[in-house]
């Protein structure tokens, strides 16, 4: 697929070996205001969203013009998530949420359900081990993520790690993804989170986004029952709206099985009763995309993916469209970020 959305990136291996140090040096542990009840037919209308974010200076620093102020202002967007200002100030502005959803036929808003039974990260343990003399475990995908589940962070949609989005010196880029805190490759970030479209709804708004220069539609790979679905967060979506490429990241991505299959409530979606408990039914067999860090991430280092994984436009049906320009300044680059 040579169209300008973000693709499925490769699962890179990540070692055990050099973790094992890495992880024993780590500490252990890590870390909603409850929407106000509406009526149930509001609810479904409206896109879940955070409470109104909570604006902070940063300590021990002046705030003495209006100016400097609103440059330190750190804005709370979700927890353990934080932006140089309000969601709805961006370039392109969007509600954050930490979950997906799906429309109606009256366009109605439907919000996916979520479950968590227990951990599975043996499954990420096969994924990351690179070398089956050294395999990597269950305990070591827990002390990649300081003591936390992932498999846990992935099935509640939450944020492990400490988050800033910033508005980036170029100002073509426009706004990133800063860790204010040492992250260990191996590291879950976070899921790509936003409205779950089909591959012919995608097709039809990307003609639209690529006029106006919006890059944020990503492809699942895998089908749902006989269809294909990609994620669109450009007006709804959460922290993995922010990455930027790079053709060097520090950050991958795996498309895992979602777990909340194994609490659904029908032998098959089109056994539903309602459009409303068949699309939500139909949201638990869709695959998660969560983020990993594939290198070290350094406090103060941006987290970046490759936009465009396993294509450099030399081989045979891999040739980017050249589209857009690349700017990561990587001596690695492809020049083109599709």
């Amino acid at each position: 697929n040579a169209s300008p959305r973000l693709g499925t990136w490769t699962n890179e291996k990540i070692t055990n070996r050099e973790n094992k140090n890495l992880a024993a040096a780590a500490g252990a542990g890590a870390t909603r205001q409850q929407q106000q009840k509406q009526p149930a037919e509001q609810q479904e209308r409206r896109v879940p969203r955070q409470p109104l974010p909570r604006t902070r200076a940063p300590p021990n620093k002046s705030t003495n013009s209006d100016d400097e102020t609103k440059h330190q202002q750190i804005i709370d967007w979700s927890n353990n998530v934080t932006g140089e200002t309000l969601c709805e100030e961006v370039p392109v502005p969007f509600n954050y949420i930490t979950n997906r959803f799906m429309r109606s036929s009256d366009d109605k808003i439907i919000e996916e359900e979520r479950y968590f039974a227990k951990c599975s990260c043996n499954r990420l343990a096969t994924i990351f081990t690179s070398n089956e003399d050294d395999p990597v475990t269950e305990v070591d995908v827990h002390d990649f993520n300081k003591g936390v589940c992932p498999t846990k962070g992935i099935d509640c949609g939450s944020v492990s790690f400490k988050f800033h989005v910033f508005k980036c010196p170029d100002e073509r880029v426009g706004f990133g993804i800063r860790a204010t805190q040492d992250i260990s490759r191996g590291s879950f970030i976070c899921e790509y989170i936003g409205e779950i479209i089909t591959r012919d709804q995608a097709q039809a708004r990307e003609v639209l986004y690529n006029k106006q220069g919006f890059y944020y539609l990503h492809d699942i790979t895998g089908q749902v029952y006989a269809k294909r679905y990609s994620i669109d967060p450009t007006h709804s979506g959460n922290l993995g709206r922010f990455f930027n490429h790079s053709c060097r990241p520090n950050c991958t991505t795996l498309e895992l099985p979602n777990n909340a299959q194994k609490n659904k409530k029908y032998a098959s979606p089109s056994d539903c009763p309602t459009e409303k408990e068949r699309l939500i039914e139909t949201m638990k067999y869709m695959p998660r995309l969560a983020f990993f860090a594939c290198k070290d991430v350094k406090k103060g280092e941006q987290l970046t993916i490759d936009y465009s994984p396993g294509r450099d436009g030399e081989e045979d049906g891999q040739a980017l469209r050249q589209t857009v320009e690349c700017r990561c300044g990587e001596d690695v680059c492809k020049g083109w970020l599709f």
